[in-house]
């Protein structure tokens, strides 16, 4: 087993658990429901740093014998569109785009992957769609996102206020 990857089986297939990275939030950003007190002091409670929750970001590969299924993309390289995509994210000490590097280190080839499977269309799922050229990262794929998802993502205001451009997706 790799640091960035977990191989696991579901009856036939082989599926492995991708790192794309961690991201470091302040707690008031996930807690907002919750007074700053009462949630640094259940994070003291469990030996966790109090000025940020790191989330993992990862990513499912399912290699179903037929198909090589990606689930998520991840949040790629933020680079210059970090601060927009997640403003209240603590950028010096999150790092994400791992996800093509732990994919060859687990033994899959990020070319190989013919689905792409978009939970929802949140950055830290989608970010890693796009190379720095705006090209597709998983180009020999087929995307699919739920119609609900991708109504929401593209209907007016939602597209041209919230979301980086997107490849041609089928909906399912």
């Amino acid at each position: 087993m790799d640091a960035g990857s977990f191989r696991f089986g579901v009856g036939e297939f082989e599926c492995v658990s991708v790192s794309d990275g961690a991201l470091n939030y302040p707690p008031e950003s996930l807690f907002s429901n919750v007074p700053l007190e009462r949630v640094e002091e259940a994070m003291r409670h469990l030996d966790l740093p109090t000025a940020q929750v790191m989330t993992l970001d990862t990513c499912l590969f399912i290699d179903t014998g037929e198909h090589r299924v990606l689930v998520d993309t991840g949040a790629g390289n933020l680079g210059a569109h970090a601060a927009q995509m997640f403003p209240g994210l603590d950028h010096s000490t999150s790092v994400t785009g791992l996800l093509l590097e732990n994919m060859r280190a687990s033994g899959v080839e990020p070319s190989e992957i013919d689905t792409v499977t978009i939970t929802h269309a949140h950055p830290d799922h989608v970010g890693g769609t796009l190379n720095e050229t705006g090209e597709l990262v998983f180009s020999n794929a087929h995307y699919f996102i739920s119609e609900e998802k991708w109504e929401f993502w593209t209907s007016d205001g939602q597209a041209r206020d919230a979301a980086p451009a997107t490849p041609s997706t089928t909906t399912s």
